[in-house]
């Protein structure tokens, strides 16, 4: 090869990179303006996932670490908590649940219902025989409601609670309350309003894998995680679109979750109904509803069944469950249970 044609070679080389600095230039530009501007707007800001070994349990008055699903109540434990004008009363049994029964494997002759859920289900801000659980008690013969909901639970903890709590009860059936917040608690390794650590798992294959201490993502990924507003952004976008169609992290988790927890139910011979809880705006979970009806579930959706009288059945200043909310929900699962329990003993 001549001098002539080494000297053109290097020249094509040379603009061929320019060609590609320059192809990507206005890329790199708009990503940098648009981090600027959301750092000016400042509603985006980072809210990083929180991955195992990276906090420690705080210490409570109320509650406890439980290394099989994160946080129990203390166990034979009675307090009061503000809430509003009133001060409400919080009792466990001996298992660390909102009961005032305790909870054992021997039947009592009874039908029994479980129920996993989040604070909603705990009957937070209500005296015990408020909640939807022991309204079904209130209502329906031979009945008894083992409650294993805990305030903050995601849908991974609700799996959990069951796989190691209820199921080995042998419930008749067992009630899993959503809301639109557990689902990204599936997504993080310690929950801040409550102070403890949980079990975090991660897709690996199609299967849920437990993540250990030290298993986090890239180190660019935990960068931008921890100090980027652009993919803060990013990540809610995901959310709202994972919530309307089920792709993205966000709901394949949280669907294999479901699956897995609908599996144990299925291996346990226990039959299993879902409660959907929406926010005060009444907005739905199209994902949510498509994956109850292509698996066939049995699955009530509040968003789609408002009460009659009045849609305010939540606390006006903090949107959980108030008293009417839990008489609805209670109202719907009897009508829904009664061809599922078997027929009360006589």
């Amino acid at each position: 090869m001549s001098h002539g044609d080494v000297a053109q070679t290097g020249r094509k080389t040379r603009w061929r990179r320019w060609r590609w600095i320059l192809s990507v230039a206005p890329i790199g530009v708009f990503l940098v303006a648009a981090e600027i501007g959301l750092r000016i707007d400042g509603r985006y800001r980072p809210e990083p996932r929180i991955y195992p070994g990276e906090r420690t349990n705080k210490t409570s008055s109320n509650f406890i670490p439980d290394e099989l699903v994160g946080w129990r109540m203390k166990p034979s434990h009675d307090f009061r908590m503000p809430w509003g004008r009133n001060e409400i009363r919080y009792r466990s049994n001996a298992l660390g649940f909102r009961s005032v029964r305790e909870f054992v494997k021997e039947r009592t002759g009874k039908r029994r219902i479980a129920v996993v859920g989040d604070s909603h289900s705990f009957a937070l801000g209500l005296e015990y025989d408020k909640s939807f659980g022991a309204r079904l008690e209130q209502s329906m013969k031979d009945v008894e409601v083992l409650n294993f909901a805990l305030p903050g639970s995601g849908v991974d903890q609700m799996w959990l609670t069951a796989r190691h709590y209820a199921l080995p009860l042998k419930p008749d059936v067992l009630i899993v309350a959503l809301y639109g917040s557990d689902f990204p608690r599936t997504q993080t390794a310690y929950r801040l309003s409550e102070g403890f650590n949980k079990p975090l798992y991660k897709l690996v294959g199609g299967r849920l894998v437990q993540r250990e201490a030290g298993d986090t993502p890239s180190t660019l990924e935990m960068f931008l995680e921890r100090h980027s507003y652009l993919w803060a952004a990013v990540r809610l976008a995901v959310r709202w679109f994972g919530i309307r169609h089920p792709i993205g992290e966000f709901w394949t988790l949280n669907q294999a979750v479901l699956d897995q927890l609908r599996e144990d139910c299925r291996e346990a011979k226990v039959p299993v109904v879902f409660v959907f809880i929406p926010f005060r705006s009444w907005k739905p979970f199209p994902a949510l509803e498509d994956y109850m009806r292509r698996t066939r579930a049995k699955f009530i959706d509040l968003s789609r069944t408002p009460p009659t009288k009045s849609k305010d059945i939540y606390f006006f200043l903090d949107g959980h469950l108030a008293a009417p909310g839990h008489y609805h929900v209670a109202e719907l699962l009897r009508e829904h249970l009664r061809p599922i329990l078997p027929p009360p003993s006589k």
